[in-house]
């Protein structure tokens, strides 16, 4: 299936969003995309980009999380992701963010 079937940006937009997959170093992103039935719905990506052969390819991992925006939203609660593959960019995060909360999973990087 090709990424122009379920994204919901035009033709343009969505090359540029393939082009910084492909070059990003975190490789996190959300977007909206249409399922089968024609349904919205908020998903979570995380890509890299792989070498097969001499083709350059993008790998993507794609978690459905509507349901979770949802129910954040009916609490309005304001849940706003950062990826911070450096300590400079976790503290400057910090700094300008002043989270409430702070969710990690345990690939957290050892700084």
């Amino acid at each position: 299936m090709k990424i122009a079937q379920i994204n919901m940006l035009d033709q343009e937009n969505t090359q540029k969003m393939l082009d910084q997959m492909l070059h990003s170093r975190h490789g996190y992103f959300t977007m909206r995309h249409c399922n089968a039935s024609g349904e919205m719905r908020d998903v979570e990506t995380f890509s890299a980009g792989i070498e097969f052969g001499s083709e350059a390819l993008l790998y993507e991992i794609i978690h459905d999380i509507t349901d979770r925006e949802r129910a954040l939203r009916k609490d309005s609660i304001l849940f706003v992701p950062h990826v911070a593959e450096r300590k400079e960019d976790f503290m400057k995060c910090l700094a300008e963010c002043s989270p409430d909360a702070i969710l990690s999973d345990f690939n957290l990087p050892g700084f």
